[in-house]
């Protein structure tokens, strides 16, 4: 087998696959979509960069909250001591702001059924 029953095989496959990539052509773009990777990319990374903002807003705003918390916490019933109007106010120690909710009924017996 020499070089001519290596062109009379290639040849044919090099028609074929230009001619398959003719017909494609009109179906998907063969260009290499290059510019339509990067969109993606760039879309992905702002997208990732707005996750990461509102985490980081919502890390603070944890903080912040815990924070409040603990100050109210320290404080009885949740006034601030140290400013004029609260030093008026009885202080309550020991004693429940809501009365417990009442005990739940019991449900009555059904009647039995007879057959």
């Amino acid at each position: 087998m020499g070089i001519l029953g290596l062109l009379k095989r290639f040849i044919p496959f090099v028609l074929t696959f230009a001619a398959g990539l003719l017909i494609a052509s009109f179906f998907v773009p063969l260009a290499f979509p290059g510019s339509r990777w990067r969109a993606g990319k760039d879309r992905r990374h702002k997208y990732v960069e707005r996750i990461e903002r509102e985490n980081n807003d919502l890390r603070q705003e944890n903080a912040d909250l815990k924070r409040e918390l603990e100050s109210l916490k320290s404080t009885p019933l949740g006034w601030n001591r140290t400013s004029e109007w609260s030093e008026d106010l009885p202080v309550i120690n020991d004693l429940p702001l809501v009365p417990p909710p009442p005990p739940i009924p019991v449900a009555p017996h059904a009647p039995k059924r007879s057959r």
